[in-house]
């Protein structure tokens, strides 16, 4: 690993501990086993290196996501569309540090970086955007699931992910589950011609 990647490391899991305010770069240098002047050669300050991290959570994310909706192309559209929250779950589940700092972020921005991160924000949702409507057009246009305004299916599903994401940190593990599989159930029913139950099943 890089230098400049192990800093990036270091800092979701000392941002992810301490916030912003309460981690210096002394700590994540040392982590590094640099001293803290060595991390100007690849970040040009704590500003900088925080938004870094910010923007490689969301781009491994969206990345990750992608990837799994391109794993269940094929499947029934009902697991086609539960592989985006399979991704955003398995995300989160296998990239522990990463996750601590983003939801550490997401919920206790610097305020002064808080624009800056909103722009990235908004851009990561644009990319999620793109995969989900092109998604929900198919769908539509093979029959699979109900003809609805495509704006409506994206921000309902985005706010579905935002929830999950929340959901994950209230529940235990198992509960988070099991709250997982009804919350989708309702929310398929709504997406078919149909009352048809849900089939979708969580595989590990």
């Amino acid at each position: 690993m890089s230098t400049k990647d192990a800093l990036l490391m270091a800092a979701y899991k000392h941002f992810g501990d301490g916030g912003y305010n309460g981690t210096p770069l002394s700590a994540i240098a040392a982590s590094c086993g640099i001293k803290t002047p060595s991390i100007y050669a690849f970040y040009k300050n704590k500003d900088h290196l925080y938004l870094e991290a910010f923007r490689h959570v969301l781009k491994s994310h969206y990345a990750f996501v992608k990837k799994k909706a391109k794993a269940a192309e094929g499947l029934s559209a009902e697991e086609q569309l539960f592989s985006v929250i399979k991704g955003l779950v398995e995300f989160h589940e296998q990239e522990v540090e990463m996750t601590r700092f983003f939801k550490q972020a997401y919920l206790v921005p610097p305020q002064h970086l808080k624009a800056k991160m909103d722009e990235l924000f908004h851009q990561h949702e644009t990319f999620l955007s793109g995969l989900l409507t092109d998604l929900f057009q198919r769908l539509m246009k093979e029959g699979a699931i109900a003809q609805r305004d495509t704006e409506t299916l994206r921000a309902a599903f985005l706010c579905l992910m935002d929830g999950v994401f929340l959901e994950m940190f209230y529940y235990p593990k198992e509960e988070f589950h099991r709250r997982l599989h009804m919350i989708w159930s309702v929310f398929w029913s709504g997406l078919t011609n149909s009352n048809q139950r849900s089939g979708a099943e969580w595989k590990k």
